[in-house]
């Protein structure tokens, strides 16, 4: 999937007077972070491998997900788990529409 035709204003528009926007937005979002992934997660992983060159000995903590990509340099013993080195990304997308969110009352107390 990408960012086509089913995220248009129009799409947008009609989502609105369905109620359904929220819906839209939150597969707006998805699809963002889908994106962004593809594009970060290669760079990262060109960063891994240049630590590894460099000595740590980094590895997937976690299967990668969108926006979320974590390796550790860590060992178990029989002194206990010793995490030498953690990097990781963490992305997150946000993607609001006219009826998706609730007004803001600036004279409630925050």
């Amino acid at each position: 999937m990408s960012i086509d035709a089913r995220f248009a204003l129009e799409a947008f528009r009609v989502a609105e007077e369905r109620g359904q926007a929220r819906e839209l937005a939150d597969a707006l979002q998805d699809e963002i972070l889908r994106e962004l992934h593809a594009v970060v997660e290669p760079a990262f992983l060109e960063i891994v491998e240049k630590l590894r060159r460099l000595g740590h000995d980094l590895k997937p903590y976690t299967p990668p997900v969108p926006g979320d990509l974590n390796y550790r340099d860590d060992e178990e013993s029989a002194d206990g788990y010793r995490c030498r080195m953690r990097v990781g990304v963490d992305m997150i997308t946000s993607v609001g529409y006219a009826d998706t969110t609730a007004p803001v009352d600036d004279d409630e107390p925050k």
